[in-house]
């Protein structure tokens, strides 16, 4: 990663240059109960009744960090979050998805000379899926979060991150193997951050036979 940061810092205009790793993320997922393993072919035609999965999601203190610095790239600390997820099938054309999980975090015992822990931070996530046809759809989404304090030393700060956005996606089939995805999302509410609205379009390609 490569980046330049400019903004105010206690009445003075500052000017950050940053440039290496990040942490590195990985993720492992498996699917508890519901649809079994499948070729392309059976997967392109199944229609979704009940799934229930779980996943682990780890981020390793691996990216570059100065402890005498406020911006870094790396995070110094180790980051879990286990989820689990669950959707259900609505009349062949609606899914609803219902996500739960929490991220949590070791201590960071070089931060600006002090240690710096964080308190968990939970989250939920809720998509409504409408299937117009095989490859076509579009979702409602919606989220909440809340946790995250942190404490450095023995001061406690006041930044709770609780929080919601909500969005729209829609993907749409341009050929056999190719369709075009469309989001957007909106700030709802939060107590850390700013306002914002998003606006996001990609490109999809699916390899394989039986699609």
């Amino acid at each position: 990663m490569d980046g330049t940061r400019k903004g105010g810092f206690f009445g003075y205009f500052q000017t950050v240059h940053r440039s290496g790793l990040r942490d590195s993320a990985m993720r492992v997922a498996v699917n508890l109960y519901g649809a079994p393993a499948m070729d392309l072919t059976r997967f392109s035609k199944y229609t979704r009744k009940r799934n229930l999965g779980a996943s682990l999601t780890v981020v390793a203190s691996l990216g570059q960090y100065d402890g005498n610095t406020l911006i870094n790239l790396g995070s110094n600390r180790w980051a879990f979050k286990p989820e689990i997820g669950f959707s259900q099938g609505f009349k062949e054309r609606w899914i609803l998805e219902l996500d739960a999980g929490a991220w949590l975090f070791t201590a960071n015992d070089n931060f600006l000379g002090a240690t710096r822990t964080q308190t968990p931070i939970a989250s939920v996530q809720l998509h409504a899926v409408y299937t117009v046809r095989p490859h076509f759809w579009f979702s409602l989404d919606g989220n909440f979060y809340n946790g995250a304090r942190t404490t450095v030393g023995l001061m406690h700060r006041l930044d709770l991150q609780r929080g919601s956005r909500i969005g729209l996606t829609m993907a749409v089939p341009i050929a056999r193997r190719q369709a075009l995805k469309f989001a957007y999302s909106r700030w709802a509410y939060a107590t850390v951050g700013a306002k914002f609205n998003v606006f996001a379009a990609a490109y999809q390609f699916t390899w394989g036979r039986g699609f």
